[in-house]
This record gives structure tokens, sequence and C-alpha cells, in this order.
């Protein structure tokens, strides 16, 4: 029964990396102010005679029907909305600590690796200098490369998990 907890959690946290690599955070806000669109769209005429009477400093007058058609939307928008906002902010309360470990370990490695810059400058002018094919390329160049790429933490994590699983079935 572990090992099949370890192989989800495992393969959540590889996929998890496709959703924080999509940059799928600021993606959940739009997505669920388009949602509130499409909901609120059968009932924008009322909402926008009922902001063009705000926006006239006149007090609006609801009349019964219309307060009664404002609870049953209300109604409506809590019984769609409020489920569609908790899925929404699950994922969002999910994603953000996995992205605070993946830039925390990338900063450290970041700054491990400036401690190393000599070495692998000394490197990079060896290779570059052994072939005729590198001749456009420059060190300065192989360096800001090398300093922009990013562990990938999360599916290091999830396969460690799943190989960890594995093993567990085995033995």
């Amino acid at each position: 029964m572990v090992e099949l907890v370890l192989a989800y959690i495992g393969a959540v946290l590889i996929a998890l990396e496709f959703v924080r690599g999509a940059k799928i955070i600021s993606g959940f806000k739009a997505l669920q102010a388009l949602v509130g669109m499409l909901l609120a769209w059968p009932f924008r005429a009322f909402l926008n005679a009922f902001g063009s009477q705000r926006k006239s400093l006149k007090i609006p007058v609801i009349k019964a029907p219309l307060l009664i058609l404002l609870v049953i939307y209300a109604l409506i928008l809590l019984i769609i909305m409020l489920p569609i906002t908790v899925v929404f902010y699950l994922f969002y309360f999910i994603i953000v600590p996995l992205e605070l470990i993946h830039f925390g370990v990338n900063k450290l490695y970041l700054k491990a690796q400036k401690g190393y810059q000599p070495t692998y400058g000394f490197l990079t002018r060896i290779t570059l200098s052994s072939s005729k094919r590198y001749k456009n390329i420059t060190e300065k160049q192989v360096i800001n490369e090398l300093q922009k790429r990013e562990i990938p933490i999360l599916p290091i994590i999830g396969l460690i998990l799943i190989t960890i699983a594995f093993i567990m079935e085995l033995s």
C-alpha cells in the first residue's frame, strides 16, 4: 500500500513540473476570471443596467422582482463558482510551495555554481579552443547559458519516489 502512495506522489510531482513550467499559476487566475465571465454572461444586461445606475450617483431603486432575480443570481453563482474557486485555490496552494522549493534549490545551485566559475571557465576555454566549430561562440556566452539552466527538482524527487516504490514492490 505504501508503494502505491509513493508511486502516486512521484507521478504527481513529475506532472506538476509540467504545470509549473507552463506558468499555470497566473493562468489559474485568468481561467477563473473567464469561468466567472461565462457564468455571468446570461445576466450581463441586468448587471450592466445596475452598474450604470450606480455610476450616475443615483440611489438604485431595486424593485421586488429585481431583488428576487438578484438573489437567485447570487445563489446560482454561489452554487457554481464556490466549488470551482475552491478547486482553483487548491491547485494554487499545492503548486506555490513546490514552486518555492524549486526556486530555493536553484538559488543554492546558482550560488554554488558561481564558486566553481573559474573551473568551468577554464574547461570552457579549452573546449572552445579545441574545435573550429565553436569559433563563433565566446566563453561569456557559454557561462551565461550554464547559469540560466535550472535543476528540475520536482521530477527528480518524483523519480526517486517512484524508484523507491518499485524497489519496495519487488522486495
